[in-house]
């Protein structure tokens, strides 16, 4: 696989959840088992808003010759990201749909690690 491939790939599934949690936030966790409150949408949107601005990065990105801080930085936002949703997952917070978004953060994160790693 390419880095641009793997930028693509992350920009859509940034885009598709950045979207989600901006615009539909109740319903969308609904969908992973997780009650939100109006309370909550603040933050969930929040979170949308960040997914979008990482969707941006790496998709303009994608072209730069200088890749090597978004790589690091998309490598470090999939590590948390992974630890958090696995950790949200056997802590029973979600439905077992949110076992998905276990599996995108550690796809991400070893296709980051591979890059940021390889020599």
């Amino acid at each position: 696989m390419k880095l641009n491939t793997l930028f693509i790939i992350t920009a859509i599934s940034c885009l598709f959840f950045g979207l989600m949690c901006l615009f539909i936030p109740v319903r969308f966790f609904s969908s992973y088992g997780v009650t939100v409150t109006a309370a909550h949408a603040f933050s969930a949107q929040l979170l949308g808003a960040a997914n979008l601005a990482i969707a941006v990065l790496v998709w303009l990105g994608r072209k730069s010759k200088d890749t090597k801080p978004i790589v690091i930085s998309m490598f470090v936002f999939h590590v948390i990201g992974f630890v958090v949703s696995l950790l949200t997952m056997l802590n029973k917070v979600m439905g077992s749909s949110g076992w998905s978004a276990v599996v995108i953060f550690l796809v991400l994160t070893l296709g980051y690690a591979y890059f940021l790693f390889k020599k």
